[in-house]
């Protein structure tokens, strides 16, 4: 893969939250769902059993398929490998490099104030259309 970018969301966030996400069979993500606080601060660890690389991206609501054909388009993009096959786009608030066969990575982020429904996915070249689910961030009651 040669020379690789680095990732803004390595470095640690005391007191975060630890959430593991697993790659599952048939590109899948396990859990395919789960909750986060709007704010909260978040270790996430992606841990890869399969047989191919994988790569976790937190998105912003209703941006998986502009993100998606980004990182399909991507492929063709010389820098993409050191870039983790993660497109330039605002729409993503974080991700992970992509992690190899039988190996994990940590990152730590902080979510976004306001609710909303985050959908995240691998956007390792083809797998974004099968390989994604949903990260949601509960309104906050009203004080």
């Amino acid at each position: 893969m040669g020379q690789k970018d680095p990732n803004p969301f390595s470095n640690p966030i005391p007191d975060a939250r630890e959430i593991e996400v697993r790659v599952g069979p048939n590109l899948s993500f396990e859990p395919r769902e789960f909750t986060a606080a709007p704010g909260e601060a978040i270790k996430l660890t992606l841990t890869n059993p399969d047989v191919v690389p994988h790569n976790w991206v937190l998105l912003k609501p209703g941006s998986l398929q502009e993100v998606g054909e980004a990182a399909n388009a991507f492929i063709a993009d010389p820098t993409a490998a050191a870039k983790q096959y993660v497109p330039a786009n605002e729409n993503i608030l974080a991700y992970t490099d992509i992690v190899q066969p039988n190996k994990s990575e940590t990152i730590y982020f902080t979510m976004p104030q306001t609710e909303g429904v985050h959908p995240f996915a691998c956007t390792f070249p083809g797998h974004w259309m099968v390989m994604n689910g949903l990260l949601t961030l509960p309104q906050l009651p009203k004080r």
